[in-house]
């Protein structure tokens, strides 16, 4: 019997704490079938060499990374749309130096870590849980039951 779970980033709970010297805390609550689920997701795909905590920055870094270029996908296709670049050239923009920058920062935001994971899977795609792995929801009503006799 398995069970799927889902990573859902709609119900997950985050906070961004400010530290002093300019630094910067990222919090991320995960219920508890939120939480086995990721850990039985990067149990499958995080590589040997990575611990848990250069994963999860990598995860981050990939994510950032990953946003970045598709905001600059966007920004390429409005480019081509004539009258967006009509309208920009009217606020005295100047179309040919902003496509070289954007062909620029293409780069992404950050240099690459260290063994970078290549692949992430779709965060919304169900994980699957299978019960004779590390995790078995307790079935409380079976204990009660169970203290009763």
């Amino acid at each position: 019997m398995s069970k799927k779970l889902y990573l859902n980033s709609s119900k997950a709970k985050a906070k961004v704490r400010y530290k002093s010297r300019g630094r910067m805390q990222i919090i991320i609550k995960l219920n508890d079938d939120e939480a086995q689920a990721f850990k039985n997701w990067s149990t499958q795909v995080k590589p040997p060499q990575l611990d848990q905590d250069g994963f999860l920055k990598q995860i981050f870094f990939n994510g950032i990374s990953f946003i970045n270029q598709q905001i600059s996908q966007m920004a390429q296709e409005s480019l081509k749309d004539p009258a967006m670049r009509e309208q920009l050239k009217n606020a005295g923009v100047d179309i040919e130096k902003l496509e070289q920058e954007m062909m620029a920062s293409q780069g992404g935001v950050s240099e690459p870590l260290e063994n970078p994971v290549t692949e992430i899977t779709d965060p919304a795609a169900p994980v699957e849980v299978k019960d004779s792995v590390e995790y078995q929801k307790k079935d409380t009503t079976q204990d009660a039951t169970d203290t009763k006799n």
